[in-house]
C-alpha cells in the first residue's frame, strides 16, 4: 500500500517537474523572440535639369554719342541677347515666346504709333538672318512664339556642360515720319525665352523660361525747335 502510494506520488512529482520545465522552455523561447534589430539604408536620386540663363543684353549705340557721330541722322540700334543652358540636361527646343515693349517719355506721341513705327531692319539668330521676319516690333510680337534653330536635326540646341551660348540679334530704328511729337522717347524691349528638353523626338515637360535682366532700352532722338510745339498738348498713352 505504501509502495503504491509512493509510486503515484513520484509519478505526479515527475509530471509536475516536466510541466514546469516545459513552461520554462516556452518562457525562454518567448523572451528570445522579443529581441530584434532593424537597419535602414536610404539613397537619394537627383533628377537632371535644364537652366535657361540670359546674359545682359547689349545695345551697340549710346544715344549721346551715336547721334552726334551720325551727324544728326537717324541711327540703327543693334541689340543682342546671349542665351545659355546652365543645367545638366541637353535642351533641344528654344523659343522666343513673348516680347514686352514699353514706352516712356513719349514726347507727345502715343505709345501705339511709336511701337508701330519701331522698325525691324533684320532679325538674326546665330548669324542667320530671318528673311521672313516681321518688319516692326508690333508685327513680331503678334507672330510669336518664334522657334530658334541653328543646329542639325537631332543635335541639342543648347547642350549641357559645354557653356555654348546662342545669340539672338535685332537691328532696330525709328521711322520718325510716322511719329508725332518732338521725340526724345525711350522704347524698352524685354523678350521672354523658353527652353525645353527633348529625347528621341518626344518633347518632355521639363522646361525653363527666363525674362530676368533681358530688357534693352532704345532711346530716340529729340527734335529741338524754336517754335511752339503743337503736339505738346496731345494725350500720350505711353508716358
Amino acid at each position: 500500500m505504501t509502495d503504491k502510494n509512493s509510486g503515484l506520488s513520484r509519478r505526479k512529482v515527475l509530471i509536475g517537474i516536466a510541466g514546469v520545465g516545459g513552461a520554462g522552455a516556452l518562457g525562454s523561447v518567448g523572451t528570445y523572440a522579443a529581441l530584434s534589430d532593424t537597419q535602414v539604408s536610404g539613397i537619394d536620386f537627383t533628377a537632371g535639369s535644364i537652366g535657361l540663363e540670359i546674359q545682359t543684353p547689349s545695345d551697340t549705340f549710346e544715344p549721346a554719342e551715336s547721334y552726334s557721330d551720325n551727324q544728326g541722322e537717324p541711327v540703327t540700334h543693334e541689340v543682342s541677347w546671349e542665351i545659355l543652358n546652365t543645367g545638366t540636361l541637353n535642351a533641344t527646343n528654344l523659343k522666343l515666346t513673348s516680347l514686352e515693349v514699353s514706352v516712356s517719355d513719349a514726347g507727345g506721341a502715343s505709345k501705339s504709333e511709336i511701337i508701330e513705327h519701331t522698325i525691324l531692319e533684320d532679325v538674326s539668330y546665330e548669324g542667320q538672318i530671318h528673311s521672313d521676319a516681321p518688319s516692326t516690333l508690333q508685327e513680331l510680337n503678334s507672330s510669336l512664339p518664334l522657334t530658334l534653330v541653328s543646329t542639325q536635326p537631332g543635335t541639342p540646341e543648347l547642350p549641357a556642360f559645354e557653356e555654348a551660348t546662342r545669340t539672338l540679334s535685332m537691328s532696330v530704328y525709328f521711322d520718325y515720319t510716322g511719329i508725332s511729337g518732338d521725340g526724345g522717347f525711350t522704347v524698352s524691349i524685354t523678350p521672354t525665352f523658353r527652353v525645353q528638353q527633348q529625347l528621341d523626338d518626344q518633347t518632355t515637360n521639363i522646361t525653363d523660361s527666363s525674362e530676368n535682366d533681358t530688357g534693352v532700352v532704345l532711346e530716340s532722338q529729340e527734335q529741338a525747335t524754336n517754335t511752339t510745339d503743337t503736339n505738346t498738348n496731345n494725350t500720350s498713352d505711353g508716358g
